[in-house]
């Protein structure tokens, strides 16, 4: 095909004619569509949420449990399991509390660790994983019950809990 002047153009038949409007217009249109939906659904960033944390090696449960705590009767029944009295008054509207149990294990040096608690997508991610004695190090040949809680002040969002597998 090949190009025509304005004279030639205005020989052809209106619709035929290469109009710049009818091409612009919607071009522009949706460009600026997908520019809104881009900054509308795009991802958010996870933010670092602060958590409070203990932890223990002989008062644990007998087998391996994670559980959410919701109530501050739960909340002072896992004390209790623990032996030890509540460190702090819970608010269940306020705040989610993780108890991890890791069971049984066959020397010292285990042990719970939280890695991360963020916030993402009206969800509350709590990441925690369980740190065994290095190879090299020496270890008291003892049999240890080691526990983590884990107190977040995001009551109002739904927690999931993840376990970092090394």
């Amino acid at each position: 095909m090949s190009f025509l002047s304005y004279s030639q153009t205005r020989l052809l038949p209106h619709w035929r004619r290469l109009h710049l409007g009818w091409i612009a217009v919607p071009l522009v249109v949706l460009f600026a569509v997908s520019l809104l939906a881009a900054t509308v659904f795009a991802p958010q960033e996870a933010r670092s949420v602060p958590a409070k944390e203990w932890r223990g090696l002989q008062e644990g449960a007998g087998s391996d449990q994670v559980l959410v705590v919701r109530s501050a009767e739960h909340w002072a029944s896992i004390w209790r399991t623990l032996g030890r009295a509540a460190p702090a008054a819970f608010d269940p509207r306020r705040q989610v509390a993780v108890y991890v149990s890791l069971g049984a294990r066959p020397s010292a040096g285990y042990s719970a660790r939280l890695v991360s608690a963020t916030e993402h997508d009206d969800r509350l991610f709590i990441v925690w994983e369980e740190v065994a004695p290095a190879r090299t190090q020496a270890a008291a040949q003892v049999i240890t019950q080691p526990w983590m809680v884990v107190v977040v002040n995001r009551g109002n969002l739904a927690p999931v809990i993840e376990q970092r597998l090394r």
